[in-house]
């Protein structure tokens, strides 16, 4: 069982998903740049091992191959759903229902979209059905950077959680995003959320 993680494209994804755990571990403890930075690093380790698996699929076994989608699904769960679930509700310190209810319906959403993804896939024309949940993650830093400069929960709490979570389960047709242009997408979010910490600490 261990030997099957030494692929590539597996230990990528192995590697996304204790990044993604560190992201719930430093929400807890009110480190939120770095929760955010981290959770942003764990959703790029979820893009480019599917790049790295699509160059290598020759050189793995079936066994490698099938555990490698069940791998990145729930490694997908931890850094898509949970985390950011963690990161909002530490972020706003709250126990009320609502904001108890938006943690758990983004923690859902992501688990119901996961779950349909592994069934359907993409379909003929190279588009998914609904938003690819790693898209919560970076929409959720936009909104994070924002709301430092507005100080507007009702922002964070619609383009954070509401807005994204409804897309990822609706039968919204997006197109695959080319290899160079997520590559761009996450490093612009990296870069500004590295940017900021480092004017917070010096």
């Amino acid at each position: 069982m261990i030997k099957s993680l030494f692929d590539w494209a597996n230990l990528i994804t192995s590697l996304g998903l204790i990044v993604g755990t560190s992201s719930i571990i430093l929400s807890i403890n009110s480190h939120f740049i770095l929760a955010m930075l981290t959770m942003l690093v764990a959703v790029c380790c979820d893009v480019f091992d599917g790049m790295v698996a699509r160059k290598f699929r020759k050189k793995k076994s079936n066994f490698q191959d099938m555990l490698g989608v069940q791998l990145d699904s729930l490694a997908d769960l931890i850094h898509s759903g949970v985390a950011p679930g963690v990161f909002v509700y530490t972020i706003l310190d709250s126990n009320d229902l609502f904001t108890l209810s938006l943690v758990f319906y983004i923690v859902f959403c992501c688990f119901l979209r996961l779950a349909y993804f592994n069934c359907v896939g993409l379909n003929d024309k190279g588009f998914f059905y609904g938003l690819p949940v790693f898209y919560s993650p970076m929409i959720l830093s936009i909104t994070f950077l924002i709301n430092i400069s507005l100080n507007s929960n009702i922002f964070f709490y619609i383009f954070s959680l509401i807005v994204p979570s409804l897309m990822v389960i609706t039968s919204l047709r997006v197109k695959k995003l080319t290899q160079g242009l997520a590559f761009y997408l996450f490093t612009i979010a990296l870069l500004s959320l590295v940017t900021i910490y480092g004017f917070m600490v010096f």
